[in-house]
């Protein structure tokens, strides 16, 4: 047992570390139901689970199904918890519109549980790559590896989302993984594995598509290697890998398969959205569309690992294609591949397409340091090693994990939008309504008859303020449908829920405007002019922020990434304005 700790100490220490990080400020933005876009969405057909039908019908959208049944998975886990607790059947489609966290957080649990689950993962993925160095070195460089997916900035961000992104890249990394097998180790079986990993990936996210290069490029290079007389084996492992992948992909997604018209339509859409640029498709103005391989390379790879690791990763790509042979050699293609066909040509600058990029890189930055070390023959238990290694690791990792702690810190606070919630709550009575505009980073508002419906259908210990946009609509028939009516009700929610009701009759208007510098400007944040008798009654800032501060505005996230210099709190600036205008 002791040795055991000895040994495998540092890595649970880095799956501590690497759990808090994930795990703190998870339930950011409570009231809030786009807190991080597309959140809503997986939770919406999680909810159209409920009622029988297992197809989620989201072919058309070019999405894959797999996460939508990890997600139902949570909600019904938190279903049967709130069931024992409460002593009585609880409507979740209600539950999400009146408090969105309670359905939110166990959603956002999956992708921390991914999350979390990729540093181990990566720990064994490096050892193995780094075997032929020798085993000491190659648990040291391992335990590196690991702790730089721990720091990662982008990756802890992403593991507090209820979105797709951390168990896709879990499962590319697994395939990656067992194919660097097939090639340093001859494992014919682990081209098994490789192929049900990517065509798990597949099934929750597309991009894990991409993955089918490479199964096809290691199963011709065993191929090729493989002895004549074996080579009849080796094609047909080859082909059957490919069927492997077949059978993983329609188990996870088997709906997709009745729709593959639709599902391919869906992903052309896709490919026309990331050619096109994002100014085109309305996520951003005033920001020059730049390359992909540019944006990525310059901004969002130094953002998650910082400049130091991210030149070691490049050192690293360098030399496994230099040696062109062994795991070393299929991890660098594989990240240079990601980089320049997947990433370079789209100008959809989304900072989370480089996530399956970050346990290959990680792997990558630790593969020259371990080499140097191998060929000056210094081991582990050389006292420089023991003295200058824990440093110069500790030194290339402060950066990332200070902004990751930053950024933790920053979701522990309350959204702004949570304090105009609360503060609206506490200003208008039953009868008055308020018009939140802003679209995806607007304060949510309901019908005051969904209001009213799903209060009567709730427990009193899971009721929360929500404030009426109108009076529109009869929501009871969806609740007395039963889980049936859970995925209906939402979806009529999330339509309604901003930008409804009239400024003429509204008590208040809510508008929202992101927190930029430097002239960005975000066409979703762009509240309509109003007239000069609706006066400022409340402001809720998060606090200035500088040119230096980076913000992932492609995805409609309102918190600094890096430098939030005085930026308190998560959260657009929200403006509260109360009509004056005479009836």
């Amino acid at each position: 047992m002791r040795a055991h700790l000895k040994r495998y100490g540092p890595l649970y220490a880095i799956i501590v570390v690497g759990a808090a990080l994930r795990v703190t400020g998870i339930g950011f933005a409570p009231s809030v139901h786009r807190a991080r876009p597309d959140e809503e969405l997986f939770i919406q057909q999680a909810l159209f689970l409920f009622s029988g039908d297992w197809n989620p019908h989201w072919a058309a959208n070019g999405w894959p199904e797999g996460y939508f049944f990890l997600t139902h998975l949570a909600l019904q886990l938190k279903l049967w918890w709130l069931e024992l607790t409460t002593g009585g059947p609880v409507n979740l489609g209600c539950l999400y519109v009146l408090n969105p966290s309670e359905l939110s957080v166990p959603a956002r649990l999956v992708a921390c549980v991914f999350g979390v689950a990729t540093l181990p993962l990566t720990f064994f993925f490096a050892r193995d790559v780094l075997r032929r160095h020798g085993e000491r070195l190659a648990h040291f460089g391992a335990a590196v590896a690991a702790a730089i997916v721990a720091v990662n900035v982008l990756h802890v961000r992403d593991s507090h989302f209820a979105v797709s992104d951390t168990a896709v890249v879990f499962f590319m990394s697994l395939g990656l993984w067992q194919l660097t097998r097939v090639v340093d180790r001859g494992h014919r079986r682990a081209l098994f594995y490789a192929a049900a990993a990517f065509g798990i990936a597949s099934s929750i996210k597309y991009t894990g598509l991409v993955m089918l290069g490479m199964l096809a490029l290691v199963a011709l290079g065993h191929f090729f290697q493989s002895a004549p007389s074996q080579r009849r084996r080796a094609l047909g492992a080859g082909l059957a890998a490919l069927l492997v992948f077949g059978i993983a992909f329609a188990m996870a997604s088997p709906h997709v398969l009745e729709e593959p018209d639709a599902f391919l339509e869906g992903l052309r859409s896709h490919q026309v959205r990331y050619s096109e640029g994002g100014s085109t498709w309305g996520y951003e103005t005033g920001r020059e569309a730049v390359s992909g391989l540019r944006f990525h390379g310059l901004v969002s790879i130094p953002a998650a690992l910082g400049w130091p690791l991210w030149l070691l990763s490049i050192a690293g790509v360098a030399r496994g294609l230099w040696r062109a042979h062994g795991g070393a050699f299929v991890v660098a293609f594989f990240a240079l591949a990601f980089y320049g066909g997947v990433l370079g040509p789209s100008t959809v600058l989304f900072m989370r397409y480089t996530q399956p990029l970050y346990p290959a890189l990680a792997v990558l930055a630790v593969l020259v340091p371990v080499e140097a070390l191998a060929a000056y023959g210094i081991e582990t238990s050389d006292l420089r090693l023991r003295i200058a290694g824990p440093l110069v690791v500790a030194l290339a990792l402060a950066l990332p994990l200070y902004h990751s702690a930053r950024a933790d810190a920053l979701m522990l606070q309350d959204d702004t939008r949570d304090q105009a919630l609360a503060w609206l709550a506490e200003h208008t009575t039953a009868e008055q309504t308020v018009l939140s505009q802003s679209s995806f980073i607007a304060v949510s508002t309901a019908d005051s008859q969904a209001i009213q419906a799903c209060t009567d259908a709730l427990p009193a210990s899971l009721q929360r303020p929500a404030i009426a946009h109108g009076h529109d609509g009869d929501w009871r028939g969806w609740i007395e449908m039963g889980p049936g009516g859970w995925g209906p009700l939402v979806r009529e929610f999330l339509v309604r829920s901003t930008d409804r009701g009239s400024a003429t009759s509204a008590a208040y208007v809510v508008q929202t405007q992101p927190q930029l510098t430097c002239g960005e400007e975000v066409v979703f944040g762009r509240p309509t002019a109003l007239r000069d008798c609706f006066h400022e009654v409340a402001r809720f800032a998060p606090g200035d922020s500088s040119c230096a501060t980076l913000y992932d505005t492609f995805d409609m996230y309102m918190q600094p990434l890096l430098w939030p210099h005085e930026v308190s709190r998560p959260g657009p600036l929200v403006i509260v304005y109360e009509n004056g205008c005479n009836p």
